[in-house]
């Protein structure tokens, strides 16, 4: 994983994968789902996730550290929080 940064509606993570983007995506949002409501904090039957999201491949080496900087620099205050 090169950058992540969790807020508190979505988060943003730029990592490198042989598997494209959304199954990724999709892996992210399954285990944050599953953890979640393993931890109460997200009731056992509600929605979650939007339908989708925004995924990109990222080829060339200033295209990552572009989105790195996005993700770590470009999403506001920190909310503070332990991983």
């Amino acid at each position: 994983m090169f950058a992540l940064n969790v807020r508190a509606t979505h988060f943003h993570a730029v990592v490198a994968s042989p598997d494209p983007p959304e199954r990724v995506m999709h892996a992210f949002k399954a285990y944050a789902t599953r953890r979640l409501r393993e931890e109460g904090l997200h009731a056992q039957t509600a929605p979650l996730w939007s339908r989708h999201g925004s995924t990109r491949y990222l080829w060339k080496p200033l295209q990552v550290e572009d989105a790195c900087r996005y993700v770590a620099e470009g999403q506001g205050e920190d909310l503070g929080g332990e991983l």
